[in-house]
C-alpha cells in the first residue's frame, strides 16, 4: 500500500506542477492571432472605403433633389451649394463643376479617401466631369461613377 500512496502523491504533484501554459504554446496562439488579424484588416479597410463611396453617392442623390427644388424656384441649377438647402455628410466634399438651365455636374470626394479617389455625376446636357483621378466619367447622365 505504501507504493500506491507514493504513486498517487507523485501523480498529484505532476498535475499541480502543470498549472499554466508553456512559452511555446503562448507563442503559437500569438502567431495564429497575428495571421487572422493580417487576413482581416485589408477586408475591413475595403469595407470602410466602400462605405465612403456609398456616402458620396447618397449625397449626390440628395444634391439632385436639392438642385431640382432650386430649379423650380429659379429656372436654373445652382453652382453654389450654399444657395440650395443641401447639406453634405460629414467628411464629404462636393464641388459643382457646371450648372446651367439644362443640367449640372459635380465631383465628390471623402476626407478619408486618397486624393485621387472619389465620384462624379452629371445630368441633362452638362458636360461629363472628370473623376478625381483625371479619368473621364464612363457612365451616362444621372448615374454616379466612382474610381476603384
Amino acid at each position: 500500500m505504501t507504493t500506491e500512496l507514493n504513486c498517487s502523491e507523485a501523480c498529484q504533484s505532476e498535475a499541480t506542477r502543470r498549472g499554466g501554459f508553456t512559452l511555446v504554446e503562448l507563442m503559437i496562439v500569438t502567431l495564429v492571432l497575428g495571421v487572422i488579424a493580417a487576413l482581416a484588416i485589408p477586408r475591413v479597410d475595403g469595407f470602410r472605403q466602400r462605405a465612403h463611396y456609398v456616402t458620396i453617392e447618397q449625397d449626390f442623390r440628395n444634391l439632385g433633389r436639392a438642385q431640382e427644388r432650386y430649379y423650380q424656384l429659379n429656372l436654373e441649377y445652382a453652382v453654389n451649394l450654399g444657395d440650395t438647402d443641401f447639406a453634405m455628410s460629414p467628411g464629404v466634399q462636393i464641388n459643382v463643376t457646371e450648372a446651367t438651365v439644362n443640367g449640372w455636374a459635380a465631383v465628390g470626394t471623402h476626407l478619408s479617401l486618397e486624393n485621387t479617389k472619389g465620384c462624379a455625376i452629371y445630368t441633362g446636357s452638362a458636360g461629363a466631369p472628370q473623376l478625381p483621378n483625371g479619368q473621364p466619367v464612363t457612365v451616362g447622365p444621372g448615374v454616379p461613377d466612382c474610381t476603384d
